[in-house]
């Protein structure tokens, strides 16, 4: 039997970030992060493929950390790891920062571009278009945010990029998965996750992806 295999494409969240104070950029270990866990309740059944970046946006540079365009590095991943069954797709976090000033809305077409550009060149083994988790990320917790998410309207504006990309994968037919009533933001750093929830979080996506 075919393992499926899973691409995780996403920011830090993904990459495995421990909630900080300062700006060293710790990572958990394998076992810890929901993507290890992940591959750990899917055993034999799947194969992960991390693809998690800190400070990753849908598709704008950043002109402080270069590589940060997610649309741009999503094309050349997708060719590098097919074939590939299924793309989990958590971004849109940072796309929030202030310095950004995206809307919503203007999100939310990036947004799309990912979407169409994994519909386009994610293949299976059968050359077929391989399927897509929309995952709307956990809100930030403005009071305990480091300084470059600090706006009053942060979480505003991500809960209105919540409900347009619901609406979104449901006109597309998408499976979506919101975590802003599931996983809590760390207190530390406010926009990061604890150990526990990056293994809460990897079994509500089990829970969506499991045959």
């Amino acid at each position: 039997m075919n393992k499926r295999r899973i691409l995780c494409f996403g920011d830090s969240n993904t990459w495995g970030y421990v909630p900080r104070t300062d700006d060293i950029e710790e990572r958990y270990p394998s076992g810890v992060r929901w993507t290890g866990r992940l591959q750990l309740l899917g055993g034999n059944e799947i194969e992960i493929i991390e693809e998690g970046l800190n400070s990753r946006t849908t598709a704008i540079e950043n002109p402080d950390r270069p590589g940060r365009n997610g649309l741009q590095y999503l094309g050349p991943c997708l060719e590098s790891q097919n074939p590939i069954d299924l793309v989990i797709l958590m971004l849109g976090t940072n796309d929030i920062v202030p310095k950004y000033h995206s809307s919503a809305e203007q999100i939310l077409e990036r947004i799309k571009l990912l979407v169409q550009k994994i519909q386009e060149l994610g293949q299976t083994q059968a050359h077929t278009p391989c399927k897509i988790l929309l995952v709307a990320p956990p809100e930030p917790l403005f009071e305990f945010a480091y300084e470059k998410f600090r706006d009053p309207d942060l979480v505003t504006k991500l809960r209105t990029l919540s409900a347009l990309m619901k609406d979104f994968a449901l006109q597309e037919n998408i499976p979506f998965l919101n975590l802003a009533n599931e996983i809590q933001s760390s207190e530390v750093d406010g926009v990061h996750l604890s150990s526990e929830m990056h293994e809460k979080l990897a079994h509500l996506i089990w829970k969506k992806i499991s045959p």
